[in-house]
């Protein structure tokens, strides 16, 4: 599964850079709103599950990732400096 995203998510990437706008230089004022897509993929690494001292018998936590659309909103400060607000919503599993 995640070997499929990741490699739907390289090929879609690879396809928007060939349609991608020429590089423009921005200044201090202006307002940037972009569209992307993105996936959350949380590193789930952990060791037994146990509560108050008493192993549960389990071999972990696990949680699945997410691929969500996402917007984000940018202010340029100065030509070099924006603040950026991202929007976007992920939802997963989480098991253990």
């Amino acid at each position: 599964m995640k070997t499929t995203t990741l490699a739907a998510a390289l090929l879609t990437t690879l396809g928007l850079s060939f349609a991608a706008a020429p590089a423009m230089a921005y200044e201090a004022g202006d307002w940037l709103i972009r569209g992307r897509i993105i996936n959350v993929n949380p590193n789930d690494d952990s060791g037994t599950l146990t509560v108050n001292g008493v192993d549960q018998g389990t071999k972990g936590v696990s949680v699945n990732s997410d691929t969500v659309p996402e917007l984000d909103i940018t202010y340029m400060i100065d030509k070099n400096w924006g603040m950026e607000l991202i929007l976007g919503y992920s939802n997963h599993t989480v098991k253990g």
